[in-house]
């Protein structure tokens, strides 16, 4: 409920990956295309959008935020290498907001802060971050202040580069200026020679502190904090630019560790196009008219379109046809799945959600996806003895696309049991089977 849908479209048409804005409250939106999504108002699945902008290719993945679906944020971690929480403005910190910072930094994921709805009654920009501040740690660092507040919401004031300061104003100057020294401060701490000239002159030059923050938000040692509104569209600019200028590329992260194939020595991945293709599915969406989506990120190497690959986990071959991006349902083909980028591919034989792929002469086995046990069991009766084999089909290709979904038989009363992560989980899963 903090608009984190909304944020995502909002970005799409400030992009112009989209001619129009869609609502969540309309059904409207690109990434919650589901029937069950529009009905009930919120994300109940990954999606995963692309878009280019400013000559950079982009890939989001919007994770719901009720906790019944952690396992999306479980599986959409292994493949991000930047994370945004978003923050209402009215209601501040949630119990979700520190799980899912909790879970990135676990993860090594580096993160930032949006404050969304600015433009709500009871908005508070000042209490939403200080209590970031307190809550997280010293080193969330403000990158831009609103001007005006609730209905009056106009614009935001990037801090880094300083500019639109002489729009504000006096206090409000005052205290853009104190957040610009904090922000510099905390950036120097990362580095010693730097944090030796600040001391000494009390400031760095904008191209220093430009350069040296970057590096701060790549390795994780300061968490940016944004803010606006998608709905006005306000900050949306600034955040895409943070996303484009600042955040890593696939390029700037860490090795990711693997081991050989019937051994137990571990090598490390670097991104590298010219490497041996290594990749790892981390979602699997079921589509009516496809069947099986398998979405996997690339850590090294290149797949090409009618090609194939080697499952690790299996120990089989698949034959890949089209490979394609996904823009909410919408498919963008691709000619071939590179370094560090995330595609899909439709109608694999054996590969599931957490299955390692790569080349068959030299496998790499990524570490699982460590997905949580279920909470809650239900037995679930067919209503006729005909519908037993329609529902034993359904309930299959609902928990290959959610592994927190799970299915057993009771043996001695011979009953099926369906275990999710809650109440609302369970309903959404079983509401799915019936719409589809």
């Amino acid at each position: 409920g903090s608009g984190k849908t909304s944020l995502v479209e909002s970005m799409l048409y400030k992009a112009g990956a989209i001619p129009r804005m869609g609502k969540v409250a309309d059904g409207t939106t690109v990434s919650d295309y589901n029937e069950d999504e529009k009905d009930k108002k919120h994300s109940a699945s990954s999606s995963l959008l692309s878009f280019t902008y400013n000559s950079k290719k982009i890939n989001v993945i919007d994770i719901p935020g009720y906790t019944d679906f952690v396992g999306e944020m479980i599986g959409g971690l292994r493949a991000a290498d930047a994370c945004i929480v978003v923050v209402n403005a009215t209601g501040g910190i949630e119990i979700g907001t520190e799980r899912s910072y909790r879970m990135a930094m676990e993860k090594g994921v580096p993160c930032i802060f949006f404050i969304n709805m600015l433009d709500k009654e009871y908005a508070d920009y000042d209490k939403c971050f200080d209590d970031l501040k307190k809550k997280f740690r010293k080193h969330c660092v403000a990158v831009d202040v609103p001007v005006g507040k609730e209905s009056d919401l106009k614009d935001v004031v990037n801090i880094v580069s300083r500019k639109g300061l002489d729009t504000l104003s006096d206090d409000d100057k005052a205290h853009a200026k104190m957040l610009g020294d904090e922000l510099a401060e905390a950036v120097a701490e990362t580095d010693d020679a730097l944090l030796e000239k600040y001391l000494d002159k009390g400031e760095l030059s904008a191209e220093e502190l430009d350069k040296a923050f970057k590096k701060a938000v790549v390795k994780g040692d300061v968490t940016p904090i944004l803010c606006g509104s998608a709905a006005k569209g306000v900050g949306i600019k600034e955040l895409l630019d943070m996303i484009v200028n600042y955040l890593p590329s696939p390029a700037d992260r860490p090795a990711v560790e693997a081991t050989k194939q019937d051994t137990s020595d571990k090598t490390s991945v670097a991104v590298k196009e010219n490497g041996p293709f290594a990749g790892l599915v981390f979602k699997t969406l079921s589509d009516p008219f496809l069947g099986q989506i398998s979405i996997f990120k690339v850590f090294s190497g290149k797949l090409p379109a009618n090609g194939g690959f080697y499952n690790v986990n299996k120990g089989s071959r698949e034959k890949v046809g089209a490979i394609f991006s996904l823009m909410g349902k919408t498919q963008i083909p691709m000619d071939s799945a590179r370094a560090g980028d995330i595609a899909c591919v439709a109608k694999l034989k054996d590969t599931q959600t957490g299955d390692s792929i790569g080349d068959e002469k030299s496998p790499l086995k990524f570490e699982d996806i460590q997905f949580p046990e279920p909470a809650i069991s239900f037995s679930l009766k067919p209503k006729t003895r005909a519908d037993e084999d329609k529902i034993s089909n359904a309930i299959h290709k609902i928990s290959a696309e959610d592994p927190t979904f799970k299915v057993t038989r009771d043996e001695q009363t011979k009953e099926m049991i369906v275990s999710g992560m809650g109440d609302m989980h369970i309903a959404m899963l079983l509401n799915r089977m019936k719409m589809r």
